[in-house]
């Protein structure tokens, strides 16, 4: 009988270990997945819903910059270059703060997030031409659609495609 209370003594406490180890264990465990499941959800928060809006806003100023250059091949007038000019500034402040929100946050594919951001830099850059050669009077109205063809479009077009596969 003494050895039988002996043998229980030392089975309740290799019990007691054991679950007090398996207790540890499921601690540990439990933090770790909090930690992890808490991370995701800041994840999701950040993306892809508002990169999605971002990215929508981006493509909707898109659709305006194409059609801009348009008001050019009808009227080389200083007013209407100053308008569209006007309109271009207005839209490159809101088409950067979203870009630079996609550049952050788009983790899927981020190379084309920065790519997209490279190629506005260029559009930009050719906007900006266009509007100096309209103050030329000698560039026609045909002038100005094949300038917009040649060096604008391709730009909005790749822009678009990115845009959509995001």
């Amino acid at each position: 009988k003494e050895r039988i209370k002996k043998n229980t003594k030392k089975l309740s406490r290799w019990t007691a270990v054991l679950l007090l180890a398996l207790l540890i264990v499921f601690y540990i465990i439990t933090i770790v997945n909090t930690n992890t499941i808490s991370s995701q959800v800041e994840m999701i928060g950040d993306h892809p819903y508002p990169v999605a809006i971002s990215v929508g806003e981006v493509d909707t100023y898109l659709a305006q910059l194409r059609i801009l250059p348009e008001r050019l091949v009808y009227s080389h007038t200083p007013e209407m270059i100053n308008t569209v000019h006007q309109h271009y500034e207005s839209i490159d402040g809101e088409v950067r703060d979203n870009l630079d929100f996609i550049v952050e946050k788009y983790i899927h594919s981020p190379e084309d997030a920065l790519r997209l951001s490279e190629l506005y830099d260029s559009l930009r850059d050719e906007q900006n031409k266009l509007l100096v050669l309209c103050q030329d009077p000698a560039f026609t109205s045909e002038d100005t659609s094949s300038f917009f063809k040649e060096n604008i479009e391709p730009k909005l077009d790749e822009m678009n495609q990115l845009t959509s596969s995001m």
